[in-house]
């Protein structure tokens, strides 16, 4: 007869198979800025926004913001604070972990968070994924145009 798992053995073993080694129970926050493949026309002189962002370890939008590039620099960091106190999705929380796409991003992050949060420097294709989603949907919608890039005026005329 096989012997049975009291349920604190029985937790515990499936807890261990959650993730990687060392990355139990860890909300890692990913976050970047990426520019966006259209441009916006509304006021005078027409700007590829950027989109500042942060996902936690489920994939789940937790800040986001489209900016002009010239109000994108000091982003990432401002809506960090902004998403661990009223985060788009789930309880108010902080992240276990950090991680960013280059040495820039995670210089301005730690100027906001110090030392109480690690800050790793690692691809975000997660990222990557916001966009396409992103621009998938606004294709469906029809918001988009197809264009045509061509070396004028930085690819808005076809």
């Amino acid at each position: 007869m096989p012997r049975s798992r009291s349920p604190k053995r029985a937790k515990r073993k499936r807890r261990s198979r959650s993730g990687p080694p060392g990355s139990r129970g860890r909300d890692e926050w990913i976050g970047g800025r990426l520019a966006t493949p259209f441009f916006v026309e509304d006021r005078g002189e027409p700007y590829r926004p950027e989109l500042v962002v942060w996902l936690d370890s489920h994939g789940s939008i937790i800040g986001y913001e489209l900016l002009a590039p010239k109000e994108a620099d000091g982003a990432l960091a401002r809506l960090l604070t902004e998403a661990m106190e009223r985060p788009l999705s789930g309880p108010r929380r902080r992240p276990d972990a950090i991680r960013v796409p280059n040495e820039f991003l995670a210089v301005e992050v730690g100027a906001t968070v110090g030392s109480r949060i690690p800050i790793r420097v690692a691809p975000t294709p997660e990222l990557d994924e916001v966009l396409e989603s992103m621009i998938e949907s606004f294709s469906e919608q029809g918001v988009t145009k197809p264009r045509t890039e061509s070396y004028l005026a930085q690819g808005r005329v076809p």
